[in-house]
């Protein structure tokens, strides 16, 4: 159950920041609007705001609108990655202008461009985010903890931390256990998706 709802956290979270980062990215690369680079800066300063500074006015809403110790108070409040952001600007820099005006002159909409033109072409960015969103919330204990007060959608990290038992002492190979059973998909994750890591790390090389 822990692996079920670690599992759907952390690939409902990496789907919404994609679906998110990318218009996101796009307006700030490619589309010309007054005070564009001002948007880009503050996009980029809130990457320096620590998530402990701002869980306390977070679980205050969450609380307020009951949401507490459901799958939506676990993945809402990372639906913005300003990380996810900020690289898919960067790799859209390099996707030529002339692509994305061809498009429009075929009758493209703004939203076909950024939702089938620019996945395929920004593939190994992508899969990088994906990569680094879904392991970092796959590990996640502090929000977990925080949110949750019962097993319906307690996390992996947490159970795996509920195996120290009180008063019989550690058991360390089942402790050993979940911990290999935490590592494995992330691993498996990373392993698939290692060619277009590749990819991309070959192409900056170039």
């Amino acid at each position: 159950h822990y692996l079920w709802n670690t599992t759907l956290m952390a690939l409902l979270i990496a789907a919404l920041q994609i679906a998110v980062a990318l218009p996101a990215a796009y307006c700030l690369a490619k589309l010309q609007f007054r005070f564009r680079t001002a948007a880009f800066l503050l996009v980029v300063a809130t990457l320096a705001v620590p998530a402990q500074v701002r869980f306390v006015p977070v679980f205050a809403l969450l609380a307020e609108v009951g949401l507490v110790n459901t799958m939506s108070a676990l993945v809402l409040p990372f639906g913005v990655s300003a990380f996810g952001t900020f690289l898919l600007r960067q790799a859209l820099l390099a996707v030529p202008d002339a692509l994305i005006e061809a498009a429009r002159l075929d009758g493209a909409s703004e939203i076909a461009i950024v939702y089938r033109l620019l996945p395929p072409l920004l593939l190994p960015a992508l899969t990088a985010f994906f990569l680094f969103s879904f392991t970092y919330h796959w590990n996640d204990y502090f929000w977990p903890l925080v949110m949750t007060t019962d097993d319906q959608v307690r996390t992996l990290p947490l159970g795996i931390a509920l195996l120290r038992e009180q008063g019989t002492g550690v058991r360390w190979h089942i402790v050993m256990a979940g911990n290999v059973l935490l590592s494995l998909p992330a691993l498996a994750v990373f392993a698939l998706a290692q060619r277009h890591l590749l990819r991309a790390v070959t192409t900056k090389a170039r």
